[in-house]
């Protein structure tokens, strides 16, 4: 796993809250180890953002689908859509990708 660490603002300056939107790959090829490791990841991104940060959560398989819309961290949720992960379907990935943007528009 790689970990980025921005540099301190300046004094007095807070970061502005970020909006990210997540997209992970729910399709057949990610069944067990893959799909599992795939959401303690997610889970642990979600935990280093500030509560005041935006995050939502895009799957994907034969189709891409909002598993948690764009909403401040602080209220939750993201854990929960994680539980709800599961392995299916073919690979679409333009779909994922596509439904990810749109949340952050």
């Amino acid at each position: 796993m790689l970990e980025i660490e921005a540099p301190e603002p300046p004094t007095g300056a807070p970061r502005p809250p970020a909006s990210v939107a997540l997209v992970v790959d729910e399709s057949g090829s990610m069944a067990g180890d893959k799909l599992e490791t795939a959401g303690a990841c997610l889970t642990w991104l979600a935990g280093r953002l500030a509560a005041s940060d935006r995050v939502a959560l895009v799957g994907f398989d034969d189709d891409a689908s909002l598993l948690h819309p764009l909403a401040p961290v602080g209220g939750g949720g993201v854990p929960e859509a994680v539980a709800g992960l599961a392995a299916r379907g073919c690979t679409n990935l333009s779909a994922g990708l596509l439904m990810g943007l749109e949340q952050l528009e």
